[in-house]
């Protein structure tokens, strides 16, 4: 995605989401991006490089650690966020990420 108008990519299982600048308004990308994909797909190239798998599983076990660590509220909170918001999120191309609880 080596385009100037491109900020960011989000991929999941059967999603990509692009963020751009406001150097170009969709209507004038859109086909582009689309053709893009297609083609690059199409084409059998590499979506996720190989060493992303090791990537994600140094990241699997610092999730898991961070998660024993927090008391059982904070579990049942993540939780939640996992199973019922976290994918609403994501199908509208964002993300959601538990960072604190206070009972106060």
């Amino acid at each position: 995605f080596h385009f100037p108008f491109v900020k960011s990519v989000f991929l999941d299982e059967n999603y990509v989401s692009i963020t751009k600048y406001d150097v170009a308004e969709w209507q004038d990308i859109t086909i582009q991006l689309r053709e893009f994909i297609k083609d690059y797909i199409e084409k059998g190239k590499e979506i996720v490089k190989s060493e992303a798998l090791e990537t994600l599983q140094k990241t699997t076990k610092q999730i898991d650690s961070n998660f024993e660590a927090l008391d059982d509220v904070s579990k049942q909170i993540v939780n939640i966020l996992e199973e019922y918001v976290k994918p609403a999120v994501a199908s509208d191309g964002g993300n959601i990420q538990f960072i604190s609880y206070n009972s106060a």
